[in-house]
């Protein structure tokens, strides 16, 4: 179980070398394997960088029956394609742009989220199978 978050921060200005989105800035990239206690990944980048470049450059990583639990809610959806093609798994936010749909009768049916998750009670998951997004 692999959890790959960040932090950022603004710079003085004599670390312009380090540009933010507005001034002076650094990112902190840090990922975890929760189960071995291992940092798989420390990297200092300018605060400019989205995680979601940053995770485009880490699918290289990823390992069959890996659960990958990042902040992808800013995603491409090519990130969830090449993790499930390595036959892993991710936990992820939604944008709230994103409509998720099952095929019902040979079409695709949107999925309600608050509808399918409103029965959940405080600790309680719901997988849902064979979905599919659109931006």
């Amino acid at each position: 179980m692999r959890i790959l978050d960040s932090t950022s921060f603004a710079l003085l200005r004599s670390y312009s070398s380090y540009r933010g989105s507005t001034k002076s800035g650094v990112k902190i990239q840090l990922e975890y394997d929760i189960l071995s206690g291992e940092i798989l990944l420390i990297e200092v980048q300018e605060g400019r960088w989205s995680d979601v470049a940053f995770s485009k450059e880490t699918t290289g990583t990823i390992k069959e029956k890996a659960l990958l639990v990042r902040d992808l809610g800013n995603h491409a959806i090519d990130i969830f394609s090449d993790i499930l093609t390595k036959n892993a798994y991710f936990l992820s936010r939604l944008k709230t742009n994103i409509n998720v749909y099952r095929i019902w009768e040979n079409a695709f049916e949107p999925v309600n989220l608050e509808e399918e998750t409103n029965h959940l009670m405080p600790g309680e998951s719901l997988q849902l199978n064979d979905v599919y997004f659109k931006i």
